[in-house]
């Protein structure tokens, strides 16, 4: 937040900076105008401002862009999560369609980065990848807080996730092996579907952190469903 607080001040500064070399540049190119003309002035300040309007308008959809996604991970970012999965859940309640919500973490990041001499960050932008790589373009994969990720699956049921997570598990062990790393790596997984029971965006989210919860607790590496532990 603070680079792009920045790079806004920098370049309306360099547009305050334009803007009198520019009146200053009029001064010089045309004989005998002066500093205090108001015509030429007032011309030039209504296409400038038009300018800066335009500058403004162009700053706002970028921090817009910046707030759905994070750029580091290149993955949505929690706000836009939450956006969807209200709107999915509206769909899933109009058109009795179903949805399902997967919640899963990265628990050795730092043991599987030891291990093959790179940093966590490294390790966990391969681990996104290697995900991304896995899931439906249709599929909604957003960062959460405290090292929490999810992925929003639309027209899924629970079973539907169940079979999604372990297709992404079998895919990052497959990547381990490339990696020539056989150590196992802990990935929680948290699954809740729409059902008679549950129905809205917050009972869905709730049942997928409750999974979520059980599956770090469980001494095996577990796909856990709401429908096992609520």
């Amino acid at each position: 937040m603070r680079n792009r607080t920045a790079i806004k001040d920098w370049i309306y500064g360099i547009v305050a900076v334009i803007f009198v070399a520019g009146w200053g540049g009029m001064h010089i190119l045309q004989d005998g105008l002066s500093w205090t003309t108001t015509t030429p002035l007032l011309f030039y300040s209504i296409l400038f401002l038009a300018a800066v309007l335009l500058v403004t308008r162009w700053l706002k959809r970028q921090n817009e862009a910046l707030a759905l996604s994070d750029p580091e991970l290149n993955l949505y970012s929690e706000r836009f999560f939450y956006n969807a999965l209200n709107l999915e859940c509206n769909k899933s309640e109009r058109h009795e369609m179903p949805v399902a919500l997967m919640v899963f973490s990265f628990d050795t990041l730092k043991e599987t980065a030891d291990q093959l001499g790179k940093s966590v960050e490294e390790i966990q932008l391969l681990f996104i990848e290697t995900v991304g790589r896995t899931i439906r373009n249709s599929d909604v994969f957003s960062t959460m807080k405290d090292g929490r990720f999810s992925i929003l699956l639309p027209s899924t049921d629970a079973d539907g996730a169940k079979v999604a997570a372990n297709r992404v598990k079998r895919a990052i062990s497959e990547e381990l092996k490339k990696q020539r790393l056989g150590q196992r790596t802990t990935v929680p997984f948290g699954i809740c579907g729409t059902s008679s029971k549950i129905k809205t965006s917050k009972q869905l989210l709730e049942g997928s952190i409750k999974a979520y919860v059980e599956a770090q607790r469980s001494p095996r590496n577990k796909i856990i469903t709401c429908a096992d532990c609520c």
